[in-house]
């Protein structure tokens, strides 16, 4: 039986003190920033459990936007199987794993109060980097859109390997920003968009998405040669007042550093960008698609 160490969802969490640099923008430079790991990561805790534009997007995702997600975990994980959503959000995704025959439990820094009604999935309230699970609890881990948004992406993958039990799958699932893919539809958008190019991740105009394309495509080239596992750290915006161009992303997410991370600490690898364009791109496609077997 699963202990949760819950709270009342919906409860905004925040840092005993307010981190200095709350409604900063920390641009959009490749080169990391000036904060440590820790204080990049109590800076984004304070703005995920204290961000209203933040809440609102957490709470308009539906059914349909976790569809590939969930369909993706059917394939590698076996119904009826123990399994920890980790940045779960709504708790929609929980929901449909529940209901499909998974034994699901949610787990995320801040869960919006609407989830909390009678018969709803187990969630709890929790920071990623601390799971509160005995080593080896769950059969399956798995994660969307999520270990983006953690300064400490190595920490986060062992913390993440030691709740799944031995034999069991670990699954990351999102955005792969150094893929060419973005910056091209970004600017080809542009062209035919009567407000010019959407904002992103990558820039604000045209040039600057162009630039960031050839440094992104370089980097990833560079991944894929070197065979070395190497996060590199992203300053993110948090004054934005739309979150869908990943601006509160914390570093380049792309599967080869994914993937090079469980082999070089002894896991196997079960399946690498199987599914839709990832299929036919592999490291270049638009998304990360990465399931690896816990061996130790």
């Amino acid at each position: 039986m699963l202990r949760l160490r819950t709270v009342t969802p919906g409860r905004r969490k925040g840092a005993d003190t307010e981190p200095a640099n709350k409604g900063h923008s920390y641009g959009l430079e490749p080169a990391g920033c000036s904060m440590d790991s820790d204080q990049r990561q109590a800076a984004s805790r304070f703005f995920y459990r204290s961000s209203d534009v933040y809440h609102q997007h957490i709470v308009a995702k539906d059914e349909r936007w976790f569809k590939p997600y969930v369909g993706f975990i059917c394939k590698y994980v076996s119904s009826g199987a123990t399994i920890l959503d980790l940045g779960c959000g709504n708790g929609v995704s929980t929901e449909i794993l529940a209901r499909i025959g998974y034994r699901a439990v949610g787990c995320d820094l801040w869960i919006p109060s609407s989830t909390n009604r009678p018969g709803m999935t187990a969630l709890c309230e929790g920071d990623g980097m601390f799971l509160p699970f005995r080593d080896g609890t769950f059969d399956a881990v798995a994660g969307n859109d999520f270990l983006e948004h953690v300064a400490d992406p190595s920490a986060m993958l062992a913390e993440m390997v030691r709740v799944c039990r031995v034999d069991g799958r670990i699954i990351v699932h999102g955005p792969n920003h150094l893929s060419p893919v973005h910056p091209v539809k970004l600017l080809l958008a542009g062209l035919f968009h009567p407000g010019g190019v959407r904002p992103s991740a990558f820039g604000g105009d045209g040039l600057t998405i162009l630039l960031m394309g050839v440094r992104s495509a370089w980097w990833l080239i560079g991944k894929m040669i070197s065979g070395r596992c190497r996060f590199i750290p992203r300053r993110p915006e948090y004054n934005r007042h739309d979150l869908g161009g990943d601006f509160d992303a914390l570093w380049w997410s792309n599967p080869v550093d994914v993937k090079h991370w469980f082999r070089d600490h002894g896991h196997m690898i079960i399946a690498y960008q199987t599914e839709g364009k990832a299929r036919r791109l592999r490291d270049m496609a638009p998304g990360v698609q990465v399931v690896a077997a816990r061996v130790r």
